[in-house]
C-alpha cells in the first residue's frame, strides 16, 4: 500500500507533518501499541514532501515512487530497513535517494547510510546564499546513534557550481566563494568536503542552513 505524507517546517523553524493518507483508507489516529512485531513491513508507490517556510523563497522538495522495506519491525526492538525514492527536478534530471540501516525505536540507537545523486542545488538556493545558483550535490553520509545522541561522517561532492559574481563583496577582508571554490576543486571541476555532524537528536539545533553551507 502507498502513503502520502507532507512534512512541513513553518516560518518560527517547527517541524510538523501535516498529513499522513494511508491509500487503503485506514485510519489517522496514532495506534498506542508498544508491544508490535512485524515480519516484513513493505512501502511501496508513496510519497514524501517536505515544505520549508522558515526560509525565503521557501523550499518544496517532493519524493515519489518511494519504496520502503523493514524487517522484523518492532517498536521496542532494532530493526533493519531500507529506503529507495526519486525526484525530479525542474532540469528532468532524476536525483536517487537510497537509505539503509538498522534501527530501534524506542532505545534511539541504530546505524544508517545515506547516498543521495544527482541533486540540483538550486533546489536548496535558500539555504545556500552566497549567489550560489546553480550545480549538482552528491552525498554519502554514516549515521550513528545511541541513546538519542546523533554523529554523521558525510562526505559531500559538488559538480559545476555557478556563482553569481553580482553577490560577491568587494574591498571585503574575506575569501569570496567563488575564490574559495576556485581553489577547492579539482580539474574535473569538483568540490570534495567532509562535513562532521554531531547532535543530540532529541534536542535538534543544527539548522538546515548550517549543513548545506
Amino acid at each position: 500500500s502507498g502513503l502520502d505524507v507532507v512534512v512541513e517546517r513553518a516560518a518560527n523553524g517547527e517541524l510538523a507533518v501535516l498529513s499522513k493518507l494511508p491509500v487503503d483508507g485506514a485510519s489517522e489516529e496514532a495506534l498506542e501499541i508498544r508491544s508490535i512485531n512485524v515480519q516484513t513491513f513493505q512501502l511501496r508507490d508513496s510519497r514524501i514532501e517536505f515544505i520549508d517556510r522558515s526560509v525565503a523563497p521557501l523550499v518544496d522538495i517532493e519524493i515519489g515512487e518511494v519504496t520502503a522495506n523493514a524487517y522484523n519491525f518492532s517498536l521496542l526492538e532494532p530493526f533493519t530497513f531500507d529506503f529507495v525514492g526519486h525526484h525530479q527536478t525542474a532540469t528532468d534530471l532524476e536525483t536517487d535517494l537510497k537509505i539503509k540501516g538498522n534501527v530501534g525505536i524506542h532505545s534511539q540507537t541504530g546505524t544508517f547510510d545515506i547516498a543521495l545523486a544527482n541533486f540540483e542545488l538550486h533546489e536548496i538556493a535558500s539555504y545556500l546564499g552566497s549567489g550560489i545558483r546553480s550545480g549538482r550535490l552528491q552525498l554519502n553520509a554514516d549515521f550513528k546513534m545511541q541513546q538519542g545522541h546523533l554523529v554523521a561522517k558525510n562526505k559531500v561532492y559538488i559538480q559545476n557550481v555557478k556563482i553569481d559574481d553580482r553577490t560577491q563583496a568587494v574591498g571585503s577582508d574575506q575569501m569570496s566563494l567563488a575564490t574559495a571554490l576556485f581553489l577547492l576543486k579539482d580539474k574535473n571541476d569538483v568540490v570534495e568536503l567532509e562535513v562532521p555532524i554531531e547532535t543530540d537528536f532529541n534536542n535538534f539545533e543544527i539548522g538546515f542552513g548550517d549543513i548545506f553551507q
